[in-house]
């Protein structure tokens, strides 16, 4: 299974515009063929998260550069009868100075890549609970509450 991930670009000379806004950022989506198998939805969302750090990257090149981890987000799944619930808690993160992208970025791009990963072939709606940090607005910062079994999906 593919599984996305926002990825800081930090330590590269490139910048990336993953939410299609014409906003140029330095960070990225990347698909990395990490899971084999595991339980629906719980194990593609916590490989989301997952700590990684871009292959073949010099020494001076950062450790990490999963954007999830570097700003100190938790994003898991619960599988249910009725409805699958995802929880992408952000409410603790912060942006490390110099990374070139905000809150609301990684967030929007988590939401994508959630998306993208889970897709629309599923039997069950997957309801998402968004935590932020105090003086974020949820409102304003337009993420989905839910990814929709296909026939339903709207674009993010």
């Amino acid at each position: 299974m593919q599984v996305y991930q926002p990825t800081s670009l930090l330590g590269t000379e490139l910048d990336g515009d993953p939410l299609d806004t014409g906003e140029s950022i330095c960070a990225t989506i990347v698909s990395r063929p990490v899971l084999i198998g595991g339980a629906f939805p719980e194990s593609p969302v916590h490989a989301i998260s997952l700590p990684h750090r871009i292959a073949g990257a010099g020494k001076s090149f950062p450790d990490e550069s999963n954007l999830i981890v570097l700003v100190g987000g938790r994003v898991y799944a619960e599988h249910g009868d009725k409805e699958h619930r995802i929880t992408a808690d952000f409410s603790k993160a912060e942006v490390p100075k110099n990374l070139g992208v905000t809150l609301v970025q990684v967030m929007k791009m988590t939401a994508l890549c959630l998306h993208k990963t889970l897709g629309t072939e599923h039997e069950r709606p997957i309801k998402i609970t968004w935590l932020a940090p105090e003086g974020i607005s949820l409102a304003d910062a337009k993420l989905p509450s839910e990814i929709k079994k296909t026939g339903e999906q709207v674009a993010p």
